[in-house]
């Protein structure tokens, strides 16, 4: 089995590709990788990740900053069904 790599994702373009194709998919929460409400949050985020295997994306979240303190960790959390 090969090494797990996780990577920051530092822009946006980059965050869009994978929601397209996440919110393309059969999982029940689809519709919260909708590419204009990912826009919208982006400069919330204190950080996104990717976790790959390789060049394979298997999964990606990032950490939303909500203010006063509040953070939500493993936000938009998507990972591929072949890894579920």
């Amino acid at each position: 089995m090969e090494n797990c790599v996780i990577q920051e994702i530092t822009n946006i373009d980059e965050l869009i590709e994978l929601c397209e194709k996440a919110s393309k998919s059969n999982h029940r929460n689809a519709k919260n990788y909708d590419v204009e409400q990912m826009k919208k949050r982006w400069n919330k985020y204190l950080i996104f990740t990717k976790l790959m295997i390789g060049k394979e994306v298997i999964a990606f979240s990032g950490v939303y900053d909500y203010g006063n303190n509040l953070v939500r960790v493993v936000d938009r959390m998507f990972i591929e069904q072949k890894y579920r």
